[in-house]
C-alpha cells in the first residue's frame, strides 16, 4: 500500500491517518456538551438516579431543570459545563449543602474543636458561620477551612491545611453552613433566561468557578430568581448579565479569584462582609478579583471591596423593590474609564472609598 505525500514531502500512512481521524472523532464525542435533564425527585446530584436516564452529567454537559420543583443535596459533588433552566419549569429549585444553617455543633475553648457526631466533613472543605453569636476568635460570614477532621470532630483555619484557630468562648447558637461536595461550573456558566418568570432557585451548596463564565438572568423585575447562600471559589472570573429583570442575590463569604463584572441587564444583590488581612482581601460577597461594572442595578446590603473597581458606564443602586434595598458600600480603588459616571441613587446611604481615578460621579 502506497502512503500519501503530505505538501512537505512527508509521507504518510493511510493506516495512520485512518487512526488519526477515529481518535480526533472519538475526541469530538467526549467533548460534545449534551443536555441531560434533571429528573423529578429529590436524589442527591451525584446519583445516577437523580438524572433523566440515570447518566450523570459531565464536564462538558449542560445540566438542565426543567420540571416540577425539587430540593436535592449535593452529595460528594458534580463536575459539570453549565447549567440551564428550562420553560417547561413548574416549580423553585433548592440545591443544599451537607449542612445549611446547621446548630448542634459543640465548640469547646479549651481544645479549639468542634464536636458534631458523624458531621461527614473532611480536610478542606470550606465553611462559614452565618447567625447565632460566633465565638470569640472565630466570625460570621468569614470563610474557613475543614483542618484536623476526624469522625465526630474538626478545626478551623483560615487557608487550607492551615493552623488551627484559637477561639475562647464557645459562642451561642452558632450556625454553620457548607460541607459535602462542590457544584463545579464550566465554562457554559448558568442561564435561567428561558426559565418562568415565577420560578426562583436558591443554591445553598459551594460552587467552584473551573472557568470564565457568564450568569443570564430573566425573571421577575425586582425579584431574586437565584439566590446563592453557598460559598463561590475557583479562580474563574463571573460575568452577570441578562433581561435586567431577576435578580442574582450573593449571599456568601466568597473567595473565587476571577473577578465579577456586571453588564447592562444584569441584577445584583451583594450581601455578606468584608473580610480582610491587612490590605489583602480575603472574601467578599463579590470574590477577592476586580469587581467591573459596565451598566446593570445593584441591590446592598454590605460593603464590598476588591482590589479594583472599575466603572465603564452608568448604572443604578437600590433603585426597585424596598426589601432589596440596603447600604451600599465600594472600597478600593475606583477608575471611571476617563468620562464622567452617574449613579441613580434610590437611597442615599450609599458610600464610596478609596482613589477615585479618571474622572469624576
Amino acid at each position: 500500500m502506497k502512503s500519501q505525500k503530505s505538501p512537505r514531502g512527508l509521507r504518510v500512512s493511510p493506516i495512520t491517518v485512518s487512526l488519526l481521524a477515529a481518535a480526533m472523532a472519538t475526541l469530538g464525542t467526549a467533548l460534545r456538551a449534551d443536555t441531560i435533564l434533571k429528573a423529578n425527585n429529590n436524589d442527591a446530584l451525584d446519583l445516577a438516579t437523580s438524572w433523566t436516564g440515570g447518566v450523570l452529567p459531565g464536564v462538558a454537559d449542560i445540566a438542565t431543570w426543567n420540571g416540577s420543583s425539587t430540593t436535592t443535596g449535593i452529595g460528594t459533588g458534580l463536575n459539570v459545563g453549565g447549567l440551564a433552566f428550562g420553560s417547561g419549569l413548574t416549580g423553585n429549585v433548592t440545591v443544599t449543602g451537607a449542612y445549611n444553617a446547621a446548630t448542634g455543633f459543640a465548640f469547646d475553648a479549651a481544645t479549639d474543636a468542634i464536636t458534631f457526631t458523624n458531621h461527614g466533613l473532611t480536610n478542606g472543605q470550606p465553611i462559614y458561620l452565618s447567625s447565632g453569636t460566633a465565638p470569640a476568635g472565630l466570625s460570621n460570614t468569614v470563610t474557613y477551612y475543614v483542618v484536623n477532621s476526624t469522625t465526630n470532630t474538626f478545626q478551623l483555619a483560615t487557608t487550607v491545611g492551615g493552623s488551627a484557630i484559637n477561639f475562647t468562648t464557645a459562642g451561642t447558637n452558632p450556625t454553620v453552613r457548607g460541607g459535602g461536595g462542590s457544584l463545579s461550573i464550566g465554562g457554559s456558566g448558568i442561564d435561567l433566561s428561558a426559565a418562568p418568570a415565577a420560578r426562583s432557585s436558591t443554591f445553598a451548596a459551594y460552587s467552584n468557578l473551573t472557568a470564565n463564565q457568564t450568569w443570564t438572568l430573566g425573571g421577575t423585575d425586582g425579584v431574586t430568581q437565584l439566590n446563592h447562600t453557598g460559598i463561590i471559589t475557583g479562580t474563574g472570573a463571573l460575568t452577570v448579565g441578562g433581561s435586567g429583570l431577576g435578580i442574582l442575590s450573593l449571599q456568601a463569604p466568597n473567595t473565587f479569584s476571577g473577578g465579577l463584572t456586571l453588564n447592562s441587564g444584569g441584577s445584583l444583590k451583594i450581601g455578606g462582609s468584608l473580610n480582610a488581612a491587612g490590605s489583602a482581601i480575603v472574601s467578599t460577597a463579590v470574590g477577592t478579583g476586580p469587581l467591573t461594572i459596565n451598566g446593570g442595578r445593584i441591590f446592598g446590603g454590605s460593603d464590598t471591596a476588591s482590589a479594583t473597581v472599575t466603572i465603564n458606564s452608568d448604572f443604578t443602586v437600590n433603585v426597585g423593590t424596598n426589601s432589596n434595598n440596603g447600604r451600599l458600600g465600594l472600597g478600593g480603588g475606583i477608575n471611571l474609564g476617563g468620562v464622567e459616571r452617574k449613579i441613580t441613587l434610590g437611597r442615599t446611604n450609599t458610600t464610596a472609598s478609596g482613589a477615585i481615578t479618571n474622572s469624576s460621579f
